[in-house]
C-alpha cells in the first residue's frame, strides 16, 4: 500500500453541480435572452411550419410593427410641437393706449408761435365759394330739428347746418355740385365748447375761433377766421378730409343768431292734441 492520502473520484454528477464563474453565467443569461427574442420575432414574422413566408404576410406583419411605434410616438410629437401662448405684457398695452395723438403740422407749430394760421390757411384753399343766399327749414316732421342751408348765387356749391335741439348734435355738410358731399359731426360738444365758440364769433375784432371738443383735433372740429366783411369756415376731420366755404358778414350774423337759439331754447313738450298718423 502507499502512503498517500485517499482521495475520492468526482464523479459526472458531481461535475456538473460545481458552480461556474460569474462571467460564464453572464453569458449564458445573454444567450437566453437572445434565444427568447429571436423566438418571438420568429413566431410573429415566420408561417406555420410547413410552408414559406408570403410576401404579403411579411409586408403586413412589418405595417403592424410600425403602426404601433406610429401610435406611440404621436402623443409626444403633439406635445412637441403644441405652441406655448406668449404671455401679454399688461404695461406694453397701457403704454401703446397712453401715448396722445399728436396736433396737425399747422397746428403744432400754430401753438409755438411759429406760423400764421389765418395766413396758412389762406394759401391752401385761397378760392373759397362765396355763401350769399340762407335759408331755414324744418327737418320733416321732428320738430326739435332743424337745417341751415347757405347757397352761392350760381349754386355751384352749398353749405348745410343741421341740429338736433335735443341732444345739441350739430352736422356741417360741404356739397359741391350736388354730386360730392363732406360731412363733419360734432356729436362731443359741450355747452362750455358751444358758448365759448359763440362769444368768439361774436366779438368785434374778429380772428380766429375753434369749435371743438375736449378730443380736439382727433374728431371732426372747425376754424373759423372771422372778418369785416366775409368770414373763412374750415372744417377739418381725422380721416384725412377737408373742406372751407366763405360766408358774407350779414349771412353769418344771421347764422350765429340761428345757432345760438337752436343751442339754448328750451326743449317744448309735443302737444297732447297732436293727431296720431301711426295705427
Amino acid at each position: 500500500m502507499s502512503d498517500q492520502p485517499y482521495q475520492p473520484i468526482a464523479s459526472d454528477d458531481d461535475v456538473q453541480k460545481q458552480p461556474s464563474s460569474p462571467s460564464e453565467v453572464v453569458k449564458k443569461v445573454i444567450g437566453i435572452l437572445r434565444t427568447d427574442e429571436m423566438r418571438s420575432v420568429t413566431s410573429e414574422e415566420m408561417p406555420p411550419t410547413g410552408r414559406s413566408a408570403r410576401p404579403d404576410e411579411v409586408a403586413s406583419t412589418r405595417t403592424r410593427q410600425e403602426t404601433s411605434l406610429t401610435k406611440t410616438e404621436k402623443p409626444l410629437q403633439s406635445v412637441a410641437s403644441r405652441e406655448v401662448p406668449k404671455p401679454v405684457s399688461s404695461s406694453s398695452s397701457s403704454r401703446t393706449e397712453d401715448v396722445p395723438t399728436p396736433p396737425p403740422w399747422a397746428l403744432e407749430q400754430f401753438f409755438n408761435g411759429e406760423v400764421d394760421l389765418d395766413l396758412e390757411l389762406n394759401k391752401r384753399m385761397p378760392n373759397l365759394p362765396m355763401m350769399s343766399t340762407l335759408q331755414f327749414r324744418a327737418l320733416g316732421a321732428n320738430p326739435q330739428r332743424h337745417i341751415a342751408t347757405l347757397t352761392t348765387q350760381d349754386n355751384s356749391a352749398s353749405f348745410l347746418i343741421e341740429t338736433d335741439q335735443s341732444t345739441k348734435v350739430t352736422h356741417f355738410s360741404f356739397v359741391l355740385g350736388s354730386m360730392l358731399t363732406l360731412r363733419f359731426m360734432m356729436d362731443e360738444l359741450s355747452d362750455a365748447d358751444r358758448t365759448r365758440w359763440m362769444d368768439l364769433m361774436r366779438r368785434d375784432g374778429g380772428g380766429l375761433s375753434f369749435l371743438w371738443g375736449v378730443n380736439r383735433w382727433t374728431r371732426d372740429y372747425l376754424i373759423c377766421v372771422n372778418r369785416r366783411h366775409h368770414t373763412n369756415i374750415f372744417a377739418f376731420s381725422p380721416n384725412r378730409f377737408e373742406a372751407g366755404v366763405r360766408v358774407t358778414a350779414p349771412i353769418m350774423k344771421q347764422l350765429t343768431a340761428w345757432l345760438h337759439n337752436a343751442w339754448t331754447k328750451p326743449i317744448t313738450p309735443d302737444d297732447p292734441d297732436k293727431p296720431i298718423l301711426t295705427w
